[in-house]
């Protein structure tokens, strides 16, 4: 269960990194547009699996 966690926690950051790239590198704006996003998807993420 732990590696289970652990994966789907290096995915979540990894979307965010995307996102944030995305977002053409200022992290800031996006934390403001979306503050929880990131959040709710890895939880959406963890109730997938």
């Amino acid at each position: 269960m732990k590696n289970l966690k652990k994966s789907i926690a290096k995915k979540a950051a990894k979307l965010v990194l995307k996102t944030v790239r995305m977002s053409n590198g200022t992290p800031s704006l996006f934390a403001q547009h979306q503050p929880k996003e990131p959040v709710n998807l890895s939880a959406r993420l963890a109730n997938k699996k």
